[in-house]
């Protein structure tokens, strides 16, 4: 994996300090040895020397290449989102550097990545009975558990064949359940994919098995669990959503979201299941914008009144445990709200900086605080149910990638190079990193 163009400025013999008259070119060396200077020397040529040797200990430490990049601002790219159920002070962000950590509500947040050997977050989930038990799946390094909230982590791979573990669900009535979507990528993005599929755990994340019985392909990019019936679990590749009503043991599908004559597929980015009413179901497509079924995924609505652009691209959908029928959309033109189970869309996003958007995830207890992960602007807070947002990202640094498509290949751009005239972003895109042109 390419580096970021972003570590940390290596040590320096000396400092950079701001230099403003000759007292303060003098107190920047009190270290110097005394020199005798002959008495015929004149007064211009010491400041000529001590100011030389200061202008060296400035571009010392300055930074002027690839190593010495600065270090990052807060913010920055953030994939998947998780609060712990249990207390949803504690919510976890996956990076394209690892894993950050709040316990305040986002108020200030830690890396937490000890033992973590992939940097590129997929996917996270927590448990739902203890916020110490926390899953994160990565883009080619496989899956890691915790057990003492992230503190450390240790690979789960008993089983599983596949490093991209792209969602991760756990049982909400017995958390040693749970599942993972996963599918590596091969040959040409968007045709080929191996070793993947979905696989279940029944003792906590030890040993993992494949429970593909019924699906037609090994390209799935997401899942969830009805709340009501954990039994019931959906999971989705390219347009195609399938349902399992024995906890994975066997599956088929459902239905087909709708197709267009210009793409090949419209994969799925996110499922969203009613917690009141489970054959209520919403599906965000990476092309196609917002569906949803009333029959349990029988048949399919598409639901795009209000959004920005005929088929935007949702990314994900969260709905309000206090009423069901308030659903909120992330997509690339920014933050819906409905409030009336997605017949129509309003923005609902003051205060963003971006209109990039990953995830979203609402507190069970709060529903009227709802948290957004960013595309380059890290995490962002309301409190007021969407009518305005403001940054949290205080200790929150992470790199700045690409959007990647986390549940198909076919709709991301790694693979590919792309340049962006910006009046904010100076540099490259290249694959999944931002290259910065000194």
């Amino acid at each position: 994996m390419e580096e970021y163009l972003n570590p940390a400025v290596p040590s320096r013999p000396c400092e950079a300090v701001k230099l403003n008259a000759v007292s303060d070119v003098k107190a920047t060396v009190p270290s110097l040895t005394p020199m005798t200077v002959p008495r015929r020397t004149s007064t211009g040529l010491i400041l000529f020397f001590i100011l030389a040797l200061s202008t060296l200990c400035l571009y010392w430490a300055t930074p002027t290449s690839a190593g010495q990049a600065a270090a990052l601002p807060e913010g920055g790219a953030i994939g998947p989102l998780a609060l712990s159920p249990a207390d949803p002070q504690i919510i976890y962000a996956g990076t394209y550097d690892g894993v950050f950590k709040t316990t305040n509500g986002g108020t200030r947040w830690t890396k937490i990545d000890s033992g973590l050997t992939a940097n590129e977050i997929l996917s996270l989930a927590v448990s739902p009975v203890n916020p110490e038990i926390v899953y994160a799946g990565t883009g080619g390094g496989g899956l890691f558990n915790s057990t003492n909230g992230g503190k450390s982590w240790t690979p789960a791979k008993t089983g599983l064949t596949s490093t991209y573990i792209r969602s991760i669900a756990i049982d909400p009535v017995n958390p040693e359940i749970a599942y993972v979507a996963a599918s590596d990528p091969g040959g040409e993005p968007g045709r080929t994919y191996l070793n993947g599929g979905v696989f279940k755990s029944t003792n906590g994340g030890e040993n993992w098995t494949p429970a593909n019985s019924g699906l037609t392909t090994v390209q799935v990019g997401y899942l969830t669990i009805d709340q009501i019936n954990p039994q019931i679990v959906y999971c989705a590749s390219d347009r195609v959503v399938f349902k399992s009503n024995n906890g994975g043991a066997t599956w088929a599908p459902v239905d087909y979201l709708p197709a267009y004559p210009f793409v090949s597929a419209t994969s799925i980015a996110s499922i969203a299941v009613d917690p009141v009413n489970p054959q209520t179901i919403y599906a965000g497509a990476a092309v196609g914008g917002a569906f949803k079924s009333t029959n349990g995924g029988k048949s399919w609505t598409k639901i795009n009144s209000g959004l920005k652009n005929d088929d935007p691209m949702v990314g994900s959908l969260a709905i309000s445990p206090a009423d069901p029928q308030t659903v909120y959309a992330a997509s690339q033109p920014g933050i819906f709200k409905s409030t009336d189970g997605g017949e129509t869309w309003a923005p609902a996003d003051s205060g963003l900086t971006t209109t990039g958007i990953h995830s979203l995830a609402i507190d069970p207890v709060s529903p009227q605080i709802i948290y957004a992960g960013t595309n380059g602007g890290g995490v962002f807070k309301s409190t007021d149910g969407g009518k305005s947002w403001a940054p949290a990202n205080s200790g929150l640094r992470a790199p700045v990638r690409l959007p990647r498509h986390q549940s198909s290949e076919s709709t991301e751009l790694s693979k590919h190079e792309v340049c962006v005239a910006s009046p904010e972003i100076r540099g490259t895109f290249h694959g999944h990193h931002i290259y910065a042109r000194n």
